[in-house]
């Protein structure tokens, strides 16, 4: 007769990508204790699955979870499953049954993308993008990212093609990314990677606004505006005027941009507004000033994605127009 030392649990290989938990392989000497063993586990699994599949996205942690419905997705976890070290890991990230817990997240997190299992490591670049419990960290999470894509996970894949197969003779790039093809997530990791400090205001919609830090002379801010599809509309610098004068920077940025792209055809409205342009591929530049004000702009823009930007702007600033009430 064997002992219950004989008997062997282990890991069935999992479905990639799949969040649900492979049963395990027996090998016991004792077909009694293997049948009482392998029925424990299948309860274990079905629990485990109900509760996958039944509980709902988004839903927050409340009084009346019931704390042993978890207990065999940490038994698994402990194990070292890395399927449910992400499934534990990401409801602590975001309180979900569990009360949220950061650190103990991470960890689990970081433990199952050890194993390169695809799903966590889409996951932590999530958490980094859109500062899950965490700062956001767009150069970490473009590490994740580019681990993600390498197991073939699709969205990360995505997530990366504005930074894949570059070609400056047949695209117009800025920060090395080809703007006709930039997303939100490609210009964010630029900036950041060049320390503009990313700003919380009451701005436009679909816009981001950065501190520029110096990234280019003269320039305070740096806006960024998106069409509804993510795709970029215009990337534009803010040059403020210097001691109530336009900013000792434009001329040199002015030659700079002529060297590069050639003669810029030259407008002025009424004295007020002077604007140079430029007309590269399929980028509009733009540097204008504006008199009474003494502030400059330079801007890039993809037209087809400006007018649709502009269009969506338009319709969502309607949508929020309060109306007349009824007399």
């Amino acid at each position: 007769m064997g002992s219950t030392d004989n008997i062997r649990l282990s890991a069935c290989p999992e479905d990639r990508g799949s969040a649900s938990f492979a049963c395990a392989a027996a090998t016991p000497s004792n077909p009694i204790r293997l049948a009482g063993v392998l029925f424990g586990r299948l309860l274990g699994c079905l629990a485990l699955l109900g509760l996958l599949l039944s509980w709902p996205a988004g839903t927050a942690a409340s009084p009346t979870d019931d704390p042993d419905l978890l207990k065999p997705l940490q038994k698994e976890a402990e194990r070292g499953l890395p399927s449910a070290q992400y499934a534990l890991g990401r409801r602590y990230m975001l309180g979900r049954s569990l009360q949220q817990d950061v650190s103990k997240g991470l960890a689990l997190l970081q433990q199952a993308a050890a194993k390169s299992y695809p799903p966590a490591l889409l996951f932590l670049g999530r958490v980094y993008e859109q500062g899950i419990g965490l700062p956001r960290n767009y150069i970490k999470a473009k590490g994740w990212y580019k681990k993600a894509a390498e197991q073939d996970i699709e969205a990360a894949i995505i997530k990366l093609a504005p930074f894949r197969n570059v070609d400056p003779d047949e695209e117009f790039t800025l920060f090395n990314i080809p703007l006709a093809r930039a997303t939100p997530f490609a210009i964010r990791f630029a900036l950041a990677k060049r320390e503009a400090e990313k700003r919380q205001l009451m701005s436009q919609q679909l816009c981001d606004t950065y501190v520029s830090n110096g990234l280019l002379s003269g320039s305070d801010l740096i806006r960024a505006c998106y069409t509804e599809a993510s795709r970029l509309a215009h990337i534009e610098y803010r040059f403020p005027p210097d001691h109530g004068q336009p900013s000792r920077s434009l001329p040199d940025h002015v030659r700079t941009l002529t060297a590069k792209y050639g003669q810029p055809k030259v407008q002025e409205s009424n004295g007020v507004t002077v604007r140079y342009s430029w007309k590269v591929k399929d980028v509009h530049i733009s540097l204008s000033m504006d008199h009474p004000s003494q502030t400059a702009f330079l801007r890039y823009t993809i037209e087809a994605n400006q007018k649709r930007y502009l269009q969506q702007l338009k319709a969502r600033q309607k949508e929020q127009r309060p109306t007349a009430p009824e007399l």
